[in-house]
């Protein structure tokens, strides 16, 4: 399947966040996809069970902007840059 795009990863979010209680307004979808460059659906999916906690532990009932500002500080892709790499040349090569 590859990496997804920040097309695909806002897509992912979306589904992820169906599950989650958050709130309205304050989590932007595409600003994240956007600062999510090489992670993938399980790394989508860590930053977001890492905002859930965060939001647990400052005693919130639901997922806020800050929360997830506070995951993507700790959360790093599991790809690494030259893994990024061969995946890209390899969907330019035989995918277009």
């Amino acid at each position: 399947m590859g990496i997804p795009n920040e097309k695909e990863r806002g897509s992912i979010l979306v589904t992820i966040m169906s599950g989650m209680r958050v709130e309205e307004g304050s989590v932007d979808v595409e600003r994240i996809a956007g600062r999510t460059e090489g992670f993938s659906g399980a790394d989508l999916s860590v930053l977001m069970r890492t905002a859930g906690l965060n939001a647990v532990m400052r005693g919130g009932g639901s997922v806020g902007g800050g929360d997830v500002e506070e995951a993507l500080g700790t959360v790093k892709r599991s790809l690494t840059d030259a893994m990024v790499s061969v995946v890209r040349d390899w969907k330019v090569n035989n995918l277009s």
